[in-house]
């Protein structure tokens, strides 16, 4: 990425996409750890490693133009597509940036895909894995392309994200208020909770929403093909039962009560908890499809709704539901795996349980998706007591302001079933952090490419976020 080059002045377009093209690049010098001086490069004083990211000028099209920033996160490794058509998290970023002339960058998460600050990821390695150190990263970037680009403060920046990304890009904005102009904050669940009811009460209100295909009677269905699951589990014949059903790998495995959550909850992903596409083409791939089989079944036995969901999604492969192979698989310190979950046991929490009482349409009797499992799990792979894990997710929430950030051009976005709203801002706090209501759209739909296919529901939602930028854009109104 010829680190340290200066971009002068003036220099066209073409001229910037043929010297940085679209592809990766590499920022060679970032912090290791922004909070401590480390070891020592001799050139900068501290510890540095090299940072991923992909950048487009195609459409960078004069000197006050906009940057536009697509946040990396957790979730699938950044490949060169996102500064081109803009992958899952950032597609109506890359059509608004065609046509506003913007700059295209992209910044990977450290210790996601190929940003590795560190060879693995031991605890020792993920100490240096937090959403502090990662707006940091944000900010020593900022640095890096300005002076790569010959950027001035003509060129705003907006920072934008979905889920995870999507916190980071609106923490940038409230953090960094001198760097980042403005966010587009989707699907972003900004307050950290331990126990995370509220993901499946919303999961529980999809299944019965019309406009998705949902409706009571698809409710209740799944809801008694849980209930039916976990009678079964309630007797050594109905475990035997189940493990002939869903071919379980290792006979006698439900014999052990601490196999059940395990066991339970992989059927809780034959469900578009986060996905739903009503353009998908899979067998039962949308709760369009799913709710229809519930309500025409008309089975006598309530499980045959999941043994079909399972059999259709999963096929004949043998079910492992031991907790000891997979806390001895996430104990692997090369395994990339630990990474999510160490953010969620020393950050965030969201431990999605189904608690007896709630709205949780899935098994509460057994009661086996409890916190403490969830804690406890924290406390299995990593050595993070519980308490520990309650005392961070208080300490994220007091660090970013939860559900009552303070100040501007923080645009939160979030769809109806989406169960991550749960714990995202849904009600504008002021006319300068503002809110998009997506009727039924799924988990930051709307920054997915467009498609013919996409709901005008979708479609308005990605106008409202356009009009917003652009008059940040434009008036630089709301200012700190």
């Amino acid at each position: 990425a010829r680190p340290g080059v200066r971009v002068r002045s003036g220099t066209s377009k073409e001229a910037l996409s043929e010297m940085y093209p679209e592809g990766e690049l590499w920022f060679e010098e970032q912090i290791t750890d922004h909070f401590s001086v480390g070891a020592g490069v001799p050139t900068s004083g501290m510890e540095v490693w090299r940072q991923r990211f992909f950048a487009n000028a195609t459409w960078f099209a004069s000197e006050d133009a906009p940057v536009f920033l697509c946040v990396g996160g957790e979730g699938p490794a950044l490949e060169a597509r996102v500064v081109q058509d803009g992958g899952l998290h950032c597609g109506h970023m890359v059509d608004m940036a065609r046509e506003v002339g913007a700059l295209v960058l992209a910044l990977e998460h450290r210790f996601y895909g190929k940003s590795m600050p560190r060879p693995d990821f031991s605890n020792k390695s993920l100490a240096l894995l937090s959403s502090e150190q990662a707006l940091g990263d944000l900010a020593y970037f900022h640095e890096h392309a300005t002076h790569l680009y010959g950027l001035t403060s003509k060129n705003k920046w907006v920072t934008f994200g979905g889920s995870y990304p999507g916190m980071l890009a609106g923490w940038a904005r409230l953090k960094l208020p001198h760097l980042i102009h403005a966010a587009v904050a989707s699907s972003a669940p900004v307050s950290a909770e331990a126990d995370m009811a509220g993901y499946n009460d919303v999961v529980a209100k999809s299944l019965a929403n019309p406009h998705v295909g949902g409706s009571e009677a698809c409710l209740e269905a799944v809801t008694a093909s849980f209930e039916s699951l976990g009678a079964r589990l309630d007797s050594e014949a109905g475990q035997r039962s189940l493990e002939g059903t869903f071919n379980v790998c290792e006979a006698g495995s439900l014999g052990e009560e601490e196999n059940w959550q395990g066991f339970s909850e992989e059927f809780w992903g034959l469900f578009p908890l986060q996905d739903n596409d009503p353009s998908c083409s899979e067998p039962l791939c949308d709760y369009n499809r799913i709710c229809d089989m519930a309500e025409t079944s008309g089975s006598d036995d309530p499980l045959n709704l999941l043994v079909g969901l399972y059999r259709t999604k999963r096929g004949e492969d043998c079910l492992d539901v031991r907790r000891s192979e997979f806390v001895a698989r996430l104990q692997d310190a090369s395994n990339p795996e630990r990474t999510w979950l160490w953010q969620t046991c020393t950050e965030f929490g969201f431990y999605q349980t189904c608690n007896p009482g709630s709205k949780c349409p899935f098994m509460t009797k057994p009661f086996v998706s409890t916190l403490d499992a969830s804690l406890r799990l924290c406390s299995d792979v990593f050595g993070i007591p519980g308490a520990v894990t309650k005392s961070r997710i208080t300490f994220s929430n007091l660090m970013y302001g939860g559900v009552n950030p303070q100040g501007s051009r923080v645009l939160y976005v979030n769809g109806e079933v989406d169960p991550w709203s749960a714990n995202s801002i849904r009600d504008s706090i002021s006319v300068s952090l503002p809110v998009v209501w997506v009727q039924g759209a799924s988990h930051h739909f709307w920054t997915h490419p467009s498609k013919p296919s996409d709901d005008e529901n979708i479609v308005a939602a990605r106008q409202k976020i356009t009009d917003q930028v652009e008059l940040w854009l434009l008036t630089g109104a709301y200012a700190t």
